[in-house]
């Protein structure tokens, strides 16, 4: 049965790793920035983004950008976006 599952993930391994989320849960402050989001594509990750205080999204994430790496945000105080463009995107996270 191990091997099997092994050899199932071995040959759909490329869906895997597309499919990883990174989950976090931050207590503070969370900033994220065009730089930081270029990261997380180039890891193939798509972040759950939980925070208890305050979440900065910066000025230089456009649309597009955050579309391809957030998959949802939860924040429980204060949520600054600075692109007016990504503030009316981004209610389809939350």
């Amino acid at each position: 049965m191990k091997t099997a599952i092994r050899n199932q993930l071995t040959t759909h391994s490329d869906e895997v790793n597309q499919m990883i989320i990174n989950k976090s849960f931050v207590i503070g402050i969370c900033r994220y920035n065009r730089k930081s989001l270029q990261e997380i594509i180039q890891n193939n990750v798509k972040l759950d983004i939980k925070v208890l205080g305050m979440l900065i999204l910066e000025k230089d994430i456009d649309t597009d950008l955050a579309l391809k790496t957030i998959n949802s945000i939860k924040v429980y105080g204060v949520l600054k976006i600075k692109n007016y463009n990504l503030k009316k995107t981004i209610q389809q996270f939350m």
